[in-house]
């Protein structure tokens, strides 16, 4: 848990500088508002996504074994379903990275010998 936290804080402080490093200095604090109203806005919307595929798989109000099951289902579905997201997320950062590299380094990432 730790690693994560840490992972999370450094994207974070990334994140931030990146969204604000070409903006005019009268203008960066309107920029960082925005990204933050961004990830605001995000982190609700892919809660509510998340709850309601986990409710919707799970259907059940009954007490017991049975209810026990559908509320693994229901929060496996959604955490399937939210690590797919991710990782397609992650190739697709990818690719556009390698794409970024092509543009500034034609002949390919130089190796230090």
């Amino acid at each position: 848990m730790f690693l994560l936290a840490l992972g999370f804080g450094l994207g974070v402080i990334a994140l931030t500088q990146a969204a604000v490093y070409n903006t005019a200095s009268h203008e960066a604090g309107v920029a960082s508002a925005l990204l933050n109203s961004a990830q605001q806005i995000g982190v609700a919307l892919g809660l509510a996504v998340l709850a309601g595929i986990a409710a919707t798989v799970t259907g059940t109000s009954e007490p017991g074994a049975a209810a026990d099951a559908q509320l693994v289902a229901g929060y496996g579905s959604a955490l399937a379903l939210a690590a797919f997201f991710t990782s397609w997320r992650l190739g697709a950062d990818a690719v556009d990275s390698a794409k970024y590299w092509a543009t500034w380094y034609p002949g390919g990432p130089r190796r230090r010998r």
